[in-house]
């Protein structure tokens, strides 16, 4: 059975999966990775105090927007499945007008830990990202 994910439409589809070098491709992105969820933590502390800061809001959704890209290239599908609903959940704040409620803002702590436990556990796959992928 294959593995799908949900487009920002709402679409579900069959990932693209490339014969890549891993071992190449793998240190970079974790870096990448790690830097775009310790810029996800600062926008999570910036809505926390300031609930109604657009500017960070949009900021925060890029940064889900570009792991959730990048983590789905490369093979790591969980850690994009979160990431995109994060930027999801990001959007429709946004879109709705609404403030980063207590609630709202639980919700995107409580993402981004999985997300940097999903990254934690990408660390310590020697060889390629989510189990039964091709290799």
């Amino acid at each position: 059975m294959s593995e799908t994910i949900t487009t920002n439409r709402g679409e579900e589809t069959e990932p693209i999966v490339l014969n890549l070098d891993w071992a190449a491709l793998l240190p970079d992105f974790l870096e990448s990775a790690q830097e775009h969820l310790r810029c996800l933590g600062q926008c999570l502390s910036t809505l926390q105090e300031k609930p109604n800061d657009r500017e960070t809001l949009e900021e925060a959704q890029r940064f889900a927007h570009n792991l959730r890209g990048a983590a789905l290239m490369i093979g790591f599908f969980h850690l994009g499945k979160l990431a995109a609903s994060l930027e999801d959940f990001l959007y429709q704040v946004g879109e709705n007008g609404q403030t980063l409620s207590a609630e709202y803002l639980q919700q995107f702590s409580t993402t981004l830990s999985r997300m940097r436990q999903e990254l934690e556990r990408s660390r310590q796959i020697p060889s390629a990202p989510d189990a039964g992928l091709p290799t």
